[in-house]
């Protein structure tokens, strides 16, 4: 027996001896060469199948309301996202003010916004200004704008800036 004979009988022996002891893959092996096996194009069926029905955890643009709010008093505020009605987003955000206060029902909403971002500004003399817009940094330009048009004050400041959806 040659060096190449022994060698070629070695790998038939692997061979042999990894099919016998992996039943199951053996017997896919054979499904597939018969032609029953699932196939590329059932299982690139199934990927795209499971595809469609994930859907992201935020809301889209077109999938509905997407509600939030901000609500402050003197210094204290609160926000929330992603709310199904402007009631549960204007309840969300006094609820988390008023905790951040320390005090109950004391907070104002002061914005409201669907499918679009909101934003705070305060001054340092209780000055406030709010304003909704596209995104949160145009929503907070123009929040400290009017903030700034309210006399005493020192440049305001954007203490919020948030979108529903989350963008």
């Amino acid at each position: 027996m040659s060096a190449t004979t022994a060698t070629n009988d070695a790998r038939e022996g692997l061979k042999r001896m990894t099919l016998s002891q992996y039943p199951a893959v053996q017997e896919i092996s054979m499904e597939r060469r018969k032609g029953r096996g699932i196939g590329w194009p059932a299982l690139l069926l199934c990927c795209a199948l499971a595809g469609i029905a994930v859907r992201p955890a935020h809301a889209g643009p077109g999938d509905g309301p997407s509600w939030g709010a901000i609500a402050s008093m003197h210094g204290w505020y609160g926000y929330s996202i992603n709310h199904p009605s402007r009631d549960a987003a204007e309840l969300a955000a006094r609820a988390q003010c008023d905790r951040a206060a320390g005090r109950s029902g004391a907070c104002a909403v002061r914005a409201y916004f669907d499918r679009s971002c909101g934003a705070l500004a305060i001054g340092n003399h209780g000055e406030w200004g709010t304003a909704t817009a596209a995104t949160a940094g145009a929503a907070g330009k123009s929040a400290a704008g009017r903030c700034e048009s309210h006399l005493p004050t020192e440049p305001c400041k954007v203490v919020v800036g948030v979108c529903s959806p989350v963008r």
